[in-house]
């Protein structure tokens, strides 16, 4: 008799847009037998519990050949007394609903901190720091309009950019470390983090030999926290220095990350001096080399931002809810 090896793969995504994982199941039999198949299921689970009600049906004995069941779990459920999930269509929609929501109040929380500055809302960018979510969820906020994003880690967004379609431009707005700057020139549009005359020179000649345009940012460290990153302000004359010999990066500004306070208002002196050093540093340029944009203002903040100069603020938990206990990006 001969062996026959099926397998069934079940690409599964909890609710329609959460927790995504592949129930992959194998089967080797041989033809003509009788018996229930010997079963090897596995599964990559990322952030979801293996879903009992996916375990596959027997075989019936007089069709050998015909392909593993999956039964739907709402009927799985109703056959073990569980009550019924949401439907995944609705639970989708709810959230695509929750994210244009969110973002449209973002955008008039954004609108009024220019009003009260004086500003045109026009000049200030969006950026959706979509960090750590998932590329189905991350979809969603670019289907929605967030065409600005906003990732701390190269090799994740390098990731995402395959598999999140639209008119995106990605934002490095995390640490880069030097191994990590060729596939940093390939994937980001915006470098908001260059901090050293070493990662400047190195960004310029791998943007030189993809024949890549970045822009780039100077990321100033304001704060003096261990745990970040950036140029001391005595350092920033030598990167800008640096960029300004640098043919192929296109240099915009500067970003600074302030400490975390309870109240907002406590960040507007750190905002206040990124401004200063730009506009000290715009006091010997040509006006057509002069720097333009800010990169500065989280969630907690950028309205404090808004009204210090920001260009750019970076908004992730006000648009996509937490992603851990304190974390408000």
């Amino acid at each position: 008799m001969r062996p026959i090896l099926a397998i069934n793969i079940a690409l599964l995504t909890e609710g329609g847009c959460r927790g995504r994982f592949a129930a992959i199941n194998m089967a080797l039999l041989t033809e003509g037998a009788g018996t229930e198949w010997p079963k090897l299921q596995t599964s990559m689970n990322r952030g979801v519990n293996e879903n009992a009600a996916l375990k596959p049906d027997t075989i019936p004995a007089d069709n050998h050949n015909a392909p593993t069941t999956v039964r739907r779990p709402e009927r799985a459920a109703r056959a073990n007394g569980v009550p019924q999930r949401r439907a995944p269509l609705l639970r989708c929609r709810r959230m695509i609903v929750d994210l244009r929501e969110r973002l449209a109040r973002v955008r008039e929380r954004i609108a009024s901190a220019a009003e009260r500055a004086g500003r045109d809302p026009s000049d200030i960018t969006l950026i959706t720091v979509s960090k750590t979510f998932e590329p189905a969820i991350v979809q969603q906020a670019v289907d929605a309009g967030a065409l600005d994003l906003g990732e701390n880690r190269v090799q994740e967004a390098a990731a995402k950019a395959f598999l999140i379609h639209g008119s995106i431009k990605w934002h490095l707005i995390g640490h880069l470390q030097s191994n990590k700057a060729k596939l940093a020139v390939t994937t980001f549009d915006v470098i908001h983090t260059v901090d050293s005359v070493a990662l400047a020179e190195k960004l310029d000649r791998l943007a030189a030999e993809g024949s890549r345009n970045p822009s780039v940012l100077v990321q100033v460290d304001l704060g003096g926290e261990a745990a970040k990153s950036g140029a001391l302000e005595a350092e920033v004359p030598q990167i800008v220095a640096a960029l300004d010999r640098c043919k192929n990066l296109r240099f915009r500004g500067l970003m600074t990350l302030p400490p975390f306070f309870d109240s907002p208002e406590d960040a507007r002196p750190y905002f206040r001096s990124l401004r200063r050093i730009l506009d000290e540093i715009n006091l010997d340029r040509p006006e057509s080399a002069k720097l333009s944009d800010l990169s500065m203002g989280m969630s907690n903040d950028f309205e404090i931002a808004i009204e210090e100069g920001a260009t750019m603020v970076r908004v992730g938990t006000a648009i996509f809810g937490s992603r851990s206990a304190g974390d408000a990006v």
